[in-house]
């Protein structure tokens, strides 16, 4: 639930009572996200990137095949690590960068149109 400070009433933007919700972020600049996982068949999994503006209600999707294992956030880009595979997304659901490496990413850290890829024993800095 979101609360809108100007006219002074609790407004329901989403709920992430679905079990089929992995992940939820509240830390993008005008936006809540959620993730879904929807299985297509026996081995085939997408995750449904779900980006809701907090002022038009609006819902801007983006579809990633596969699992994602954790997502990041700052400002208005989503970070959504798949192992070995990371897509940046904009807060409307674009891609704005697709990143593939050889080995699997610890974590990720986003800034100012970077971000750092942390691997068990480096880290790289990419623009986006």
């Amino acid at each position: 639930r979101s609360s809108d400070l100007q006219n002074n009433k609790d407004e329901e933007l989403t709920t992430l009572t679905d079990n089929k919700i992995s992940f939820a972020d509240i830390n993008l600049k005008n936006n809540i996200a959620k993730i879904t996982e929807e299985n297509d068949g026996l081995f085939k999994t997408e995750s449904k990137v779900s980006f809701i503006n907090i002022s038009t209600k609006k819902e801007n999707t983006y579809q990633v095949e596969g699992v994602c294992k954790a997502i990041y956030s700052a400002e208005e880009v989503m970070a959504t690590n798949l192992g070995s595979e990371v897509h940046f997304i904009n807060e409307n659901g674009w891609l704005i960068k697709k990143y593939i490496s050889t080995q699997e990413i610890q974590n990720i850290v986003l800034c100012d149109n970077l971000a750092g890829i942390i691997y068990r024993d480096k880290i790289e800095i990419i623009n986006l």
